[in-house]
């Protein structure tokens, strides 16, 4: 399970939502919140609430996600005539650099394809300059922040309706209408459009609430953009907006909410989030919260995070600072393994060279012992010891017991013996038994001299008995010699 945050940064304030990904999705565990001095210079009054927002490890995360503040990012919808993902690479660059007022190579762009129909693809391009992403970047580093994704604001609120957590929003895509959510600062105005889940339409205004005490002229600018931002969307998809959902620092003041009703022709309620299906402690103003809460959303959704500024110069690289990591800690476990096997081989070729030597000693004690020199080749010892005139050479090769097993298991099978007598030497057998016929006997006779170490079989004498069975005699002689083994 990851931590993830994700951080708005507002004109006035940071907000940060900090959720802990689960195999079911996500967790919420909390709302962070600090003040921009509006007094200190913008820069150092951003760094302070960084740094007060950072206090107790409150946004330490594996991933962070940040739109970039203000109007510093622009947003732009091309329709291309192919839907091959190739050809959009190579043939964007050239469409974004004649939409821009200045080098392309003074900016940090991505793309990403919202519709596909008729062979025809619709793409939202975000568009930042290098030094307003660098800047930005750079800061967030001295609180030890490094943000896997950057995007637009308007583009991050699309998170929100493609886990269905928007109430009052339509679940499925409509042909004749859609709803838009409108994030109104002091400094920018941030439009996003979506129908069902798919996002149709984002724009990222610097016309905001001016300072005065007229409602109506302090909205002005930001009406203005809403208007522009709903007529361009109508011309492109021939879609209206059906309802306006208000987010941002505005979203809990109903006369805003009134005031855009009535300019607008639209119903316009506060942004109201599914707090059952979040999670969410009671009386938690999602509204306001909803830009960092977004952006933590989309940071842990794998549909909704492709478009980032983290390309180019400044491409997020601790996944393969990580992987390299991951890759020399697996390399040191290898050697380590290797090193163990080693030393466990070395270990038990040491053991068995001592139980050679432990062997090779008592070889050589009993050859002493025996044939009165010392002999360590066992080869050696084995031949000397069967040798003619060697101490041993008078042993038997085969016990009595041993003969006794070879007669039995050459008897035929199919001939029925019954064995009276058997008297077993080391180098005779003699046998006395009864059988059924004289052919039977003869069979037995020729089954016996078919072992190789029974030598000359001689009958003696062989009659039939009053119970008419065939009473015979045989004498088998043991004729293997010293240096041959008894073996079946």
């Amino acid at each position: 399970m990851h931590r993830i945050v994700g951080i708005d940064i507002g004109a006035n304030a940071l907000r940060a939502a900090v959720l802990q990904s689960s195999f079911r999705g996500f967790e919420f565990l909390g709302f962070h919140e600090a003040a921009i001095d509006p007094q200190a210079p913008r820069e150092d009054g951003l760094r302070a609430a960084l740094k007060e927002l950072a206090k107790d490890r409150r946004l330490a995360a594996d991933v962070v996600a940040v739109a970039l503040p203000g109007a510093r990012v622009a947003t732009h919808l091309f329709t291309l005539p192919f839907v091959d993902d190739k050809r959009l690479a190579q043939t964007l660059p050239f469409e974004v650099e004649g939409a821009i007022p200045f080098d392309i190579a003074d900016v940090v762009w991505d793309y990403q394809p919202i519709a596909q129909q008729d062979g025809k693809t619709d793409v939202l391009v975000a568009v930042a300059k290098k030094d307003d992403v660098g800047g930005l970047l750079k800061l967030l580093a001295e609180v030890g922040l490094d943000p896997r994704v950057v995007v637009p604001p308007a583009l991050s609120y699309h998170a929100l309706f493609e886990q269905a957590l928007v109430r009052g929003a339509s679940r499925d895509h409509d042909t004749n209408g859609c709803d838009a959510l409108v994030d109104i600062g002091s400094d920018r105005t941030s439009i996003t459009i979506v129908s069902g889940a798919r996002l149709e339409f984002a724009r990222i205004s610097p016309g905001g609430v001016k300072h005065s005490l007229d409602l109506a002229i302090a909205l002005a600018p930001a009406v203005r953009e809403i208007r522009n931002a709903l007529a361009a969307h109508h011309a492109r998809s021939h879609r209206r907006a059906l309802r306006l959902h208000l987010a941002g620092p505005l979203a809990d003041r109903t006369d805003v909410a009134d005031h855009l009703t009535r300019e607008l022709g639209l119903p316009t309620t506060p942004l109201a989030l599914d707090t059952d299906k979040l999670r969410l402690p009671p009386g938690t103003d999602v509204a306001v919260q909803a830009q960092a809460l977004a952006l933590a959303i989309r940071a842990q959704s794998t549909r909704s995070a492709r478009l980032t500024l983290r390309r180019g110069p400044f491409a997020f690289t601790r996944e393969s600072q990580e992987l390299r990591g991951g890759i020399t800690r697996l390399a040191a476990y290898a050697a380590l393994l290797l090193v163990l096997f080693a030393g466990m081989s070395l270990a038990r070729l040491r053991t068995l060279k001592n139980q050679e030597t432990a062997l090779d000693t008592a070889l050589c004690d009993t050859t002493q012992r025996i044939l009165g020199a010392c002999e360590k080749d066992y080869r050696v010892a084995l031949a000397k010891l069967r040798g003619h005139g060697s101490p041993t050479s008078t042993l038997p090769h085969a016990s009595a017991l041993d003969l006794f097993a070879e007669i039995s298991s050459h008897l035929p099978e199919d001939v029925p013996v019954n064995l009276q007598e058997a008297d077993v030497s080391t180098s005779t057998v003699r046998l006395k038994g009864e059988t059924e016929s004289f052919e039977q006997v003869d069979k037995v006779e020729a089954a016996v001299k078919r072992y190789k170490c029974f030598g000359t079989v001689s009958r003696g004498r062989v009659q039939k008995n009053p119970a008419g069975k065939i009473e015979f005699n045989l004498e088998v002689k043991y004729t293997c010699g010293a240096t041959e083994k008894a073996s079946g």
